[in-house]
């Protein structure tokens, strides 16, 4: 386009020289004006003075000041793509396809150009296949395009639509393109025949002709009359195995005719027998039945000597077939197994005891088979059923219960009882209690049943043997140059010591001159026991030594004595020191209500604990509450403080 602008350009310029050119030479009228136009005669189109389409130039001469139109008009599949006038491009001039110089003053120039009309073929294809090309396809006006349809793999062409109109064939081409057009490509899946048959005695699912669609999957199902099953499968005329055991085939991704053709057979069943030595079953192994036919009699010959035990059929006891001893299966629709047992007429029960006890029966007793035999077992005196073996194997629930049962005899059986001599266990005093029995003589425990025990008595550190009585089972025992002896022992004994008496000591405390003691003066103490002091200092006196059996121990404002086994005394001296402020007693107070002592602390003292001790120096409630409720005795009470600088004692009363 751009190439016949420019040339079209070229045209004005050359040609509005030559106007001039041909004015000064020939002389024309200074009142005549030049319009040149073009093209005159192209493929495209022309452009020409109004009513003068075949004129040969492509400039006129016109009077100074007179209108001139000029028509363009495009050729047959052409457009006007630009008109020019004056070189300017004028849309209106291309529009109308006109162009009119009114008042003519100058010389003027009109060109145009033109391009092929282009038209619209809509190519489209329904599943199953293409068409080439295809979309919106862009053709020449005047051209005749060619549109083929190609089917997929499974699929023909239906039609070609060409505007809606079926066409024939496979390619459609276009006469001179003068218009938009659609063309549209049908197609059709491709069918194929599987033809499905079955003999007599059954039916195949679905049956007959079947149609189906290029690529699909169809399955068919084999179904037997009953008594029957599916015999063979040809699929396409070749047998197969697996179809006919499955009872059904699938043909998958279908591109051709198929055939499927089952047939069927009566079914039959097996009946197994086998049986256990010493007798036969006839007939034996393995027969066929057809379906809900009867089987023959089977009968069962045991050897002498021996029986029928058992008969299983499918597994299962059938007793009837005992008492017959014979079997037949009736309208026989599955498979059946037959088992025989034979076993001995007779079994034996051997029973034994070891010494200490007896069986009974004892020794060897004939049982019919399946039939129970019970035996029991009975210990002497002074002994005991420990275990019962049972064909080998011990079974303590025959130990308690004193007796076992064979059940259902079928095979010979052995049953052993053994005893043991009783044993009494010895249970000597508990040594915390002050006295231990020593064992003499070889005596032990435990003691084998009707024997004796002997022992003497020893008392521990801190006991004092006034008048003790020692009892076996609660019985006194009388001791023979100190040695005690349990005679005719059957049950476990339990040795006591009565009448012991720990050993007390005096526990003397003393205050001298600045405070006191507390429990003060002599202290009666248990061997072993521990007895604490309180020590409080008078106003403006401190605690200055402590002496324990005259040997200083550390100072404290509370001092125990522990594990005492002798006698023991305990000195406490202070000094006078009026720097020494009790601010702790001054300003904690216990006072006590009933049972209930309460502690003021008015200054808020830390205090880490409280203790509550009875006279006899046991501490009977210990924390650090302020409000403490007793559950004790009535009687005076000592209460003890303990804060991070003191430990003092008051007494309280409980009531």
């Amino acid at each position: 386009m751009k190439k016949v602008l420019t040339f079209f350009l070229t045209l004005l310029f050359s040609a509005s020289m030559f106007a001039n050119e041909a004015r000064m030479v020939s002389g024309m009228d200074e009142d005549q004006l030049i319009i040149q136009f073009g093209p005159i005669a192209s493929a495209g189109g022309s452009v020409f003075p109004a009513g003068n389409p075949d004129i040969a130039e492509n400039l006129i001469y016109v009077a100074y000041g007179t209108d001139v139109t000029f028509s363009i008009a495009p050729a047959t599949g052409y457009e006007i793509e630009y008109v020019y006038v004056d070189d300017v491009i004028n849309p209106q001039a291309a529009f109308y396809k006109t162009y009119t110089f009114y008042n003519v003053k100058i010389n003027h120039s009109i060109f145009a150009t033109f391009k092929p009309i282009m038209l619209t073929v809509t190519a489209t294809a329904d599943p199953g296949g293409d068409i080439n090309p295809s979309g919106e396809v862009q053709v020449q006006y005047g051209s005749t395009p060619t549109f083929q349809a190609v089917p997929n793999q499974g699929y023909h062409l239906n039609t070609i639509l060409v505007d809606g109109i079926p066409q024939p064939g496979t390619t459609f081409t276009f006469d001179p393109v003068t218009e938009n057009h659609t063309i549209r490509a049908l197609f059709d899946v491709d069918t194929y025949v599987i033809t499905a048959t079955a003999g007599i005695n059954g039916s195949i699912t679905p049956e007959g002709a079947i149609d189906v669609d290029y690529g699909i999957s169809k399955t068919f199902n084999f179904t037997p009359d009953q008594g029957y099953k599916v015999d063979k499968v040809f699929i396409n005329t070749f047998e197969n195995p697996v179809a006919a055991l499955a009872g059904t085939y699938t043909f998958t991704n279908i591109n051709q005719d198929n055939s499927i053709h089952v047939t069927f057979t009566k079914l039959q069943y097996t009946i197994t027998t086998n049986f256990s030595p010493n007798g036969v079953v006839l007939p034996a192994g393995i027969a066929y039945v057809d379906y809900n036919e009867h089987s023959v009699i089977y009968v069962f010959h045991p050897d002498p000597g021996y029986i029928v035990k058992q008969v299983l059929v499918d597994g299962k006891n059938n007793p009837l077939a005992i008492q017959n001893k014979e079997h037949r299966f009736l309208n026989v629709k599955e498979n059946h197994t037959l088992y025989v047992v034979f076993a001995p007429a007779y079994f034996t029960v051997f029973a034994a005891a070891t010494e200490g006890g007896a069986v009974n029966p004892a020794g060897l007793s004939t049982v019919p088979n399946g039939a129970d035999k019970t035996v029991f077992f009975s210990p002497k005196a002074g002994y005991k059923l420990v275990h019962v073996i049972i064909d080998g194997f011990n079974d303590p629930n025959a130990v308690v219960a004193g007796q076992y049962t064979f059940v259902d005899i079928s095979e010979n059986h052995t049953i052993t009882a053994k005893f043991e001599k009783l044993m009494c266990n010895i249970n000597l005093p508990d040594p915390n209690e002050g006295a231990i029995a020593i064992p003499v003589g070889g005596s032990g425990s435990p003691v084998e049943y009707g024997n004796s025990f002997s022992f003497v008595v020893s008392l521990l550190e801190g006991y004092t043997q006034a008048n003790i009585t020692v009892r076996a089972n609660d019985i006194v025992i009388h001791p023979v140059e100190g040695v005690y002896t349990i005679n005719n022992i059957t049950v476990e004994q339990f040795i006591t010591v009565e009448g012991l008496i720990p050993n007390t000591y005096k526990v003397v405390a003393k205050a001298y001159t600045g405070g006191t003691i507390s429990p003060a003066g002599t202290n009666m103490v248990k061997y072993g026991n521990n007895i604490t002091f309180d020590i409080t200092p008078n106003k403006n006196y401190e605690v200055a030594r402590i002496l324990l059996n005259g040997i200083e121990e550390n100072k404290a404002e509370t001092f125990t004595v522990y594990n005492v086994k002798d006698n023991t005394t305990v000195e406490v001296y202070f000094n006078y020191n009026p720097l020494v402020i009790d601010e702790v007693e001054n300003n904690i107070k216990v006072f006590s209500h009933n049972n209930v002592i309460t502690v003021v602390n008015e200054r808020l003292i830390p205090i880490k604990s409280v203790e509550v001790i009875d006279m006899n120096g046991r501490v009977v409630w210990n924390g650090q509450a302020t409000e403490i409720s007793l559950n004790i005795a009535t009687g005076i009470y000592n209460v003890r403080i303990t804060t991070d600088t003191k430990v003092f004692t008051t007494k309280v009363s409980i009531r």
